[in-house]
């Protein structure tokens, strides 16, 4: 089951305006209800004694605020209650706060005012980072022979994020677990990391929480000038003996000392998240840009924003499917991060839902869950856009039928309320848009008769009521009434319904 069905992600809001604070509040579980607000504080201090008393996981604040302000806040929460994931929204846009927040481990810096875009996609990544919370997994640790536990003064380590495959977004997802326990569960780290190093050297190879990452960290001199692009080169040969997955990894160019490992791994794990390639192996460090592009997908988004949700409006699905294909071509012609593509199929399926048409959230929730798992066990470009369209595919299935039922609805409703003035099947198609022959199918499947059988049911019941009802009424005015021009067609038409003249059920 989804991670969203497990536990609520317990949040605390720190904000000095009341109004404010209550806005806040009121987004992020509007965004998504997966957050659940214990708390608010209106200063740092205030929090500092709400997250003892209520343990969240998550903590918005803002920056300025009496008695201690928000880095002050944050830096307290990093040196406490480092697994806290702290999120800023501030309304300074200042590139120097945003360094320091980075230094006091900051998951991510929000502008006010807040925009519902960026608060999604912000919580959509902090429910990535808290999905750990689910799995009762502890850590295993690999070391060398050589390693001593009990650190001397200064030592310094070499680290290395890897990731075999792609992200796991859904942990408790079996189906993905399954499938990377098979294809890296037996990769013998003791073996690779003795044929990496160098004699006598120490080093170990920790768990992440999802069974396709490590964490490795070598001993090294502070002065050691090691080239290490050339040993994640060689680790990922190695690897590549026991699985075929592609490797991703990131790691420093300069030793870090031994306090720093786990919050150096973070930073790592983070690169590793946002920079990952479906498909290809890459070797990535934190202190550059490579040619991962923070503007591919706001341009892909863009172009969404503009012409899927007036697809969706308008119901016009075939062009939706065909400009999925496009983005998706134009994604894997750029080499699209998995981060940027999750993102893409979420912003897609949030049009969706909010373009007026009555979608079940239950099917948005299932379609979520089969595009995450999608993206997280495809292991080529190709297989991840053709398991998407797939899904899309299904999406597009969904979509015909709440337009069919829609449209089912109005044609008996254009039909029971103009039947005396059809006078052809030209006139229905020209008035929905559609070929008569498709409108004759979804109204046989609505009514249970083709139309000319409903409308010719219709005219003859109302011809017996106006018998009855107008007994003096001349017969010719009621074949006109009933939508006849011709007494000798309508009093034809209507012995074959009855079994008599319009004159003999009269009398």
């Amino acid at each position: 089951m989804g991670m969203q069905e497990q536990f609520k992600i317990r949040t605390l809001v720190v904000e000095d305006e009341e109004k404010i604070a209550a806005g806040i509040c009121h987004k992020i579980q509007s965004v998504d209800v997966m957050f659940e607000i214990v708390g608010c504080a209106s200063n740092g201090k205030e929090a500092l004694d709400k997250i003892a008393e209520l343990k969240p996981h998550v903590v918005f604040t803002d920056i300025a605020m009496p008695v201690m302000d928000g880095m002050e806040l944050a830096k307290e929460i990093k040196n406490s209650s480092p697994d806290i994931i702290i999120v800023i929204i501030s309304g300074y846009s200042n590139f120097g706060y945003a360094q320091k927040a980075i230094r006091y481990g900051v998951f991510n810096y929000l502008l006010k005012p807040l925009e519902e875009e960026a608060l999604q996609e912000t919580l959509f990544d902090i429910k990535k980072s808290l999905s750990h919370f689910t799995v009762h997994r502890q850590r295993h640790v690999i070391y060398s022979p050589e390693y001593r536990i009990v650190p001397e003064q200064g030592e310094c380590f070499l680290l290395i994020e890897l990731c075999m495959g792609n992200v796991i977004y859904n942990l408790q997802d079996e189906e993905v677990w399954r499938f990377y326990e098979e294809q890296a569960g037996t990769v013998p780290w003791k073996v690779i990391m003795t044929e990496l190093c160098e004699e006598e050297q120490e080093w170990f190879v920790a768990d992440e929480h999802a069974p396709n990452q490590k964490m490795i960290a070598i001993k090294a001199k502070q002065s050691d000038d090691v080239a290490m692009e050339e040993h994640m080169k060689a680790l990922t040969a190695l690897i590549q003996e026991y699985t075929e997955l592609p490797v991703t990894m990131c790691g420093v160019r300069h030793a870090v000392l031994q306090k720093d490992v786990w919050d150096g791994s973070k930073q790592l794990r983070n690169v590793i998240k946002q920079r990952l390639v479906i498909g290809r192996n890459n070797i990535f460090f934190p202190d550059e840009d490579g040619t991962f592009r923070h503007d591919l997908l706001e341009i892909v988004k863009m172009k969404m924003n503009t012409y899927i949700r007036q697809y969706f409006i308008s119901t016009n699905l075939e062009n939706f499917m065909n400009e999925i294909q496009t983005v998706f071509e134009y994604m894997e012609s750029k080499h699209a991060s998995q981060e940027s593509i999750e993102k893409l199929c979420l912003y897609v399926l949030k049009l969706l839902e909010f373009s007026s048409q009555e979608y079940g959230q239950n099917f948005l929730d299932e379609m979520q869950m089969r595009m995450i798992r999608s993206i997280s066990i495809s292991v080529s470009e190709k297989e991840l856009f053709e398991n998407l369209m797939r899904e899309f595919r299904k999406v597009n299935h969904f979509m015909e039928s709440i337009y069919e039922d829609k449209i089912e609805n109005r044609l008996l409703d254009y039909v029971s309320e103009n039947y005396l003035t059809i006078e052809s099947v030209e006139q229905i198609a020209d008035e929905f848009g559609y070929n008569y022959a498709y409108l004759s199918r979804l109204f046989k499947k609505k009514a249970g008769v083709s139309m000319n059988r409903y409308i010719t049911e219709k005219k003859i019941g109302l011809a017996k009521q106006l018998l009855k009802e107008n007994p003096n009424m001349n017969l010719t005015k009621i074949s006109d009434l009933c939508g006849y021009n011709d007494y000798r067609y309508f009093s034809r038409v209507f012995r074959a319904e009855t079994g008599m003249t319009p004159g003999e059920y009269r009398e």
